[in-house]
């Protein structure tokens, strides 16, 4: 998992270094949280792993959250500058005009999508990437979900992506899903 900031690389045309981009972090629930170790330890050793190399990290919260209402299991994983935080109005990030200017700057380098709201923010942001030609690449090992209150596995949400394209888009899509 830690590899896969170097793994844009590999995508034809790739320059520069992707944005990492997290969504809902802030409304992941404790008792969710608790159950799912594994996704606090890999979120946490990415965005280390991205500071560490100056990759730049979004994070995309749904309008209304309370930045003073991160869970204390992802203090470590907390916006620092010069990480940058949207408000978003709708399912994806691109709901926000903000957030699409940022993301155009990487539509070369690419963006990888993480988040705890699976179907209301990832896929979402996912699906209009795609759909805007940027690069991107799905961390499924970083996505979770406090409905299903479980965190997905690469096949899973692998499943649940194209489904949910399927039905929502029904196009070709080059997006990456990495596990």
């Amino acid at each position: 998992m830690l590899d896969v900031l170097d793994s844009h690389r590999n995508w034809p045309g790739a320059a520069g270094s992707p944005l990492l981009v997290l969504c809902d972090l802030c409304a992941a629930p404790p008792s969710t949280l608790s159950a799912s170790p594994d996704f606090i330890e890999n979120l946490t050793a990415v965005v280390e792993r991205a500071r560490r190399r100056g990759v730049a990290i979004a994070y995309c919260e749904k309008v209304g959250f309370d930045s003073r209402g991160w869970p204390d299991q992802l203090r470590s994983c907390r916006p620092k500058p010069p990480d940058r935080v949207f408000v978003r109005s709708a399912a994806s990030c691109f709901s926000s005009q903000e957030f699409m200017a940022a993301a155009a700057e990487y539509s070369e380098s690419g963006l990888f999508i993480a988040g705890f709201d699976i179907v209301r923010g990832v896929l979402a942001t996912a699906i209009d990437a795609d759909a805007l030609g940027v690069k991107i690449g799905v961390l499924t090992d970083l996505c979770g979900d406090a409905e299903a209150s479980v965190q997905y596995s690469g096949h899973a949400f692998l499943a649940a992506a194209i489904i949910f394209h399927w039905f929502a888009v029904d196009q070709h899509s080059d997006a990456l899903f990495l596990a």
